[in-house]
């Protein structure tokens, strides 16, 4: 928005004869008196004996100099922009032209397209419509939205500047060079954090007693293990039976599968969704359950891990937990948390063993 200021740069002066007919007298706007004679301003069709013609802050005639107008006074340029200026937000020097006027704050041209204005992390151009941002407050004009390359983890734009190197996987994912730094990509690492979950899981009270095998996947061989290919699936946990012929099982082997090179904060939380799901294969009903229930739960799990994470990147994946528009994941989510924070853990896990439906 752009907010004109009103200055004055010439004086008109008119020459008025010594005696002034009715219809010719002009009246000095200051003392009120008819000017009869010498030298008189007129400004905005308002009129002034020269002497009279003064600055409204300090009282002395402005002459001939370049003055401001401003809620009907006129003061000279260096009272006016000591004392009456709009000062601009971002160097709070006086502004003696026209502004930016940006959420109610005013600035000078400059300043605001310099230091202010919200620019395109792609294209560098101010942005003046509408515009989005990624978790870590950069921004994409929607020209470049559609098609803007993202972070397959934290969602951060990858825009290819010194703050977003970022790699290209084989399977197609892009990862930025934060989300990069602690990929998981070894097995022996897998496993290691697969422990640890466990145990903090268990520390929740959620046990999960089976031993329980890893993998780590491409998402095209992620997809192959899974009985339904869902957008940006991360892991899938399944499990075999081996039965005695009179029916009776004789052993079974969970795996989970999680997808190569995800960063830790990311991978942890996919092992936890998926060993609730291990625990709900032993222990509720997983045959029948309803979705909304068992991915439910399976989030949750997966949020209580995030918890112990103060990581900027883990806190911002439980935001989008919490704020997810699926109608399973996030809805599901949302439901069990606000039951189990209600009736605790146990009943929680009391009610998963013996029902297949959702208690609310």
């Amino acid at each position: 928005m752009y907010t004109r200021i009103v200055i004055k740069l010439l004086l008109v002066v008119v020459l008025i004869g010594s005696v002034p007919t009715a219809s010719a007298k002009r009246i000095c706007d200051q003392c009120k008196q008819v000017i009869t004679g010498g030298r008189s301003i007129e400004v905005d069709g308002r009129f002034f004996h020269t002497e009279h013609f003064n600055c409204g802050y300090c009282s002395k005639s402005i002459g001939s100099q370049k003055f401001y107008e401003h809620e009907g006074a006129y003061y000279d340029s260096d009272c006016y922009a000591e004392h009456i200026a709009t000062r601009c937000r971002y160097c709070n020097k006086p502004i003696l032209s026209n502004y930016v006027k940006a959420e109610g704050e005013p600035y000078h041209h400059d300043c605001y397209l310099d230091h202010v204005a919200v620019r395109c992390v792609f294209c560098g151009i101010p942005i003046s419509d509408q515009y989005y941002t990624d978790p870590f407050g950069n921004v994409c004009c929607s020209e470049h939205y559609e098609n803007a390359p993202v972070c397959f983890s934290c969602k951060r734009f990858l825009y290819g500047g010194k703050d977003s190197p970022h790699r290209k996987y084989a399977d197609g994912r892009l990862i930025c060079g934060s989300c990069l730094a602690t990929a998981v990509t070894g097995l022996d690492e897998a496993e290691k954090i697969l422990r640890e979950i466990k145990e903090q899981l268990n520390e929740a009270g959620i046990s999960i007693s089976p031993n329980v095998d890893i993998s780590l996947v491409t998402l095209e061989q992620l997809h192959e293990v899974s009985d339904e290919v869902l957008p940006d699936q991360l892991g899938v946990a399944v499990f075999e039976e081996q039965r005695w012929d009179n029916g009776e099982v004789a052993a079974r082997d969970y795996r989970i599968h999680v997808l190569v090179g995800l960063p830790e904060y990311h991978f942890r939380s996919v092992i936890a969704h998926e060993l609730m799901h291990v625990w709900i294969f032993r222990n509720g009903q997983a045959e029948t359950i309803d979705p909304l229930l068992s991915e439910g739960s399976c989030n949750y799990s997966a949020y209580l891990i995030l918890l112990r994470d103060k990581s900027e990147v883990a806190g911002l994946m439980r935001e989008r937990m919490l704020a997810d528009d699926d109608s399973v994941y996030g809805e599901g989510f949302r439901k069990v948390k606000e039951y189990v924070e209600r009736v605790g853990t146990n009943r929680w896990l009391a009610y998963l063993r013996d029902n297949s439906r959702p208690p609310w």
